[in-house]
């Protein structure tokens, strides 16, 4: 049995797969109402404990969308809303667009290794 990835691999072989395109979006998971409200009752209000502001989808879900110039469109989705999505558009995207899409593994070190400062 041949895995997705497997399959993906093999449609690839042979062709030239160049990303043109990078772009990241929020999937916020909770609504911000969850957290409670900037509207507090003093300085004991029990809200202040559970007010994360603009934070509050810091942790929220990424949709990765990667097109290449052969028109084949990959999604992926991972963590940290829209702090994520300013990486991905700011740093992780120069270092992708124009790179071969086949080589995935290489793709990852380098993603990581520019990341982990």
């Amino acid at each position: 049995m041949i895995s997705r990835r497997g399959l993906l691999l093999q449609a690839l072989a042979g062709t030239r797969q160049r990303i043109v395109s990078v772009k990241a979006a929020p999937c916020p998971l909770l609504p911000t109402s969850r957290f409670g409200t900037k509207e507090f009752r003093g300085d004991e209000d029990p809200a202040r404990k559970r007010w994360f502001g603009p934070f509050s989808q810091l942790a929220g879900a990424v949709l990765v969308e990667i097109r290449t110039d052969q028109g084949l469109t990959g999604y992926g989705l991972g963590g940290g809303g829209t702090a994520a999505c300013h990486v991905i558009e700011q740093h992780l995207r120069d270092l992708l667009v124009g790179a071969d899409a086949r080589k995935i593994e290489q793709l990852w070190e380098q993603m990581f290794a520019s990341s982990s400062f």
